[in-house]
């Protein structure tokens, strides 16, 4: 029944390559449209049916569990049907529907529409082999031919000078990660002389005695890399917000469901990545300083895309510092949630303007003062006060289902938007006190959900002191820099922060003068581009 299984997740890539195959053929841009939405609806109805299977087996066979069967379900193709990748799976066949749904629209009478679905399909095909591939090989092909066929969404419009340089930064990017990716499963290789990911994974958990050999050290070091730069993490982060000039759904799948594609990389490997302490190591500080620059720097943006492309660049880096940290279910929680999210914001992009002059216009511009530095107390003491319980109340539930790191996270997110509400009123200040209420609430029962989905593992560096410092140090480090963006702007030194978080602290500009160095015609378009946008300014 598990080679049924495999062969119908199948559909969903050859669906959509099938799609994109059949685009040559139809008479109208319409008609190929129908084609994409169709492959769209046979890949969602694959993976829809292959989930009900699998959690409703245990229901007709006793001696079956459901998290037996997701682990690892068996089969003879090279497909995967573990929690992972069926989650991933459905992700991408509602994102691929929408997007799909929404690029008709929005792309109708354009010329190049016919292009757009084919590239778009072929994208999507690739994902899907991408996340249900069992081979590393495999994995590899789906991971590099997604990033190709991406690099014809973004080059939509080739005759816009940001967008060939956005996507010229992100073509070197991706060709470095892949380089890393491959030798890492070449490494893989040469220590478990095989390149089933099922039987590599399946040597960590029986506790093999070469699992920890310079091999699988080096090959974690280069899996943590190509996750990495596959997330856009500092300094190679730049073509993230520069990708602004392609399609809105472009931006949508770019944000929410292929940027991911990092953090599934670890969620994949996560026993092989855990033989390095190193790579932890590497992971936990790059990822950490990503999301402390790009959470603040998202502040200084009032562009609506850009500001979501800072926020998707924390919000990778806050999913890999929880794989580092060993939280790999908080990380599939956030990985998800996050997808979700990122895609409605981007496909509703265009209404954020229309709600913010609705808003300017609805209140007094009087009551938008900001609040003097003495608030932060008001709003410090009962987050620091509703953690003290939750910690006790914890320690009483369950005291080994915690990290210190997210419990610190968590009341720092308290006190943050408890600032906030302090700095509201009416209704928008009632809203804020009832997330505060319900953030922790909410937090504590999906994290309870998912621990019940995924394989149990221990963490290797999240236990120890030097990781929860670290954690806390960014932490007190955000929350200054919070409070002097939010309560003192008119300050000299503020002021300078500002102006430095705005260009994202500038380590960004070495990447653009490579780029240019190696596209040298992009150069003269790119330099009379920028004199008119300071004309303009």
């Amino acid at each position: 029944m598990h080679t049924h299984l495999q062969w119908l997740l199948l559909l969903m890539p050859l669906g959509h390559f099938l799609a994109a195959m059949l685009t040559a053929a139809q008479r109208s841009a319409e008609q190929a449209w129908r084609v994409a939405e169709f492959a769209c609806w046979l890949a969602l109805l694959a993976v829809l049916t292959v989930t009900a299977t699998l959690v409703f087996q245990p229901w007709l066979d006793p001696h079956a569990t459901l998290p037996t069967l997701l682990r690892h379900a068996g089969g003879d193709l090279p497909v995967r049907l573990d929690m992972l990748s069926l989650a991933m799976a459905n992700l991408i066949a509602i994102l691929g529907l929408v997007v799909t749904r929404f690029s008709r629209q929005y792309l109708h009478g354009e010329p190049g529409s016919l292009s757009f679905q084919r590239w778009l399909s072929s994208t999507l095909g690739c994902v899907a082999i991408t996340i249900t591939s069992d081979h590393l090989l495999l994995l590899l092909a789906g991971w590099v031919c997604t990033s190709l066929c991406l690099h014809q969404l973004l080059l939509f419009y080739p005759d816009r000078p940001r967008a060939r340089l956005a996507a010229q930064k992100k073509f070197i990017a991706s060709r470095l990660g892949e380089l890393c990716l491959l030798g890492a499963f070449v490494l893989l290789y040469l220590q478990h002389d095989s390149f089933i990911i099922s039987s590599i994974l399946a040597s960590f958990a029986d506790g093999g005695s070469t699992v920890a050999g310079w091999q699988t050290q080096l090959a974690a070091l280069l899996i943590v890399l190509a996750a990495l730069l596959k997330c856009a993490q500092l300094p190679l982060h730049g073509w993230l917000m520069q990708v602004m000039e392609a399609p809105t759904p472009v931006s949508a799948l770019l944000h929410a469901g292929i940027i991911n594609l990092g953090g599934f990389l670890l969620l994949l490997l996560a026993p092989v990545v855990e033989q390095s302490v190193a790579a932890l190591w590497l992971l936990l500080v790059v990822a950490g300083i990503t999301t402390l620059v790009a959470s603040l720097s998202m502040m200084t943006r009032i562009s609506i895309k850009v500001m979501l492309a800072w926020s998707t660049c924390a919000q990778m880096g806050f999913m890999l510092v929880e794989c580092a940290l060993g939280l790999y279910e908080l990380a599939l929680l956030h990985l998800l949630a996050h997808s979700i999210y990122k895609a409605n914001a981007f496909l509703n992009a265009g209404n954020a303007v229309q709600d913010y002059l609705r808003h300017r216009l609805a209140n007094d511009p009087a009551h938008a003062a900001r609040q003097q530095p003495v608030s932060w107390l008001r709003a410090l003491l009962p987050a620091v006060s509703i953690l003290l319980l939750l910690v006790a109340a914890l320690e009483w539930w369950q005291p080994q289902q915690h990290h210190p790191a997210m419990l610190l996270m968590l009341g720092f997110a308290l006190s943050c938007c408890l600032l906030e509400a302090q700095a509201a009123q009416g209704r928008t200040a009632l809203l804020l006190y009832l997330s505060c209420a319900l953030l922790p609430l909410l937090y504590f029962v999906w994290q309870a959900g998912f621990v019940m989905l995924l394989p149990p593992h221990s963490p290797v560096i999240g236990d120890g002191m030097a990781a929860i410092s670290w954690m806390l140090l960014l932490l007190l480090l955000f929350f200054a820099a919070f409070l002097a963006l939010r309560c003192r702007p008119q300050q000299r030194a503020v002021q300078c922060l500002f102006l430095y978080l705005y260009g994202g602290l500038f380590v960004d500009e070495w990447m653009t003068r490579l780029t240019l160095r190696l596209w040298p015609r992009q150069r003269q378009r790119a330099a009379s581009h920028l004199a008119t946008d300071r004309v303009r300014s």
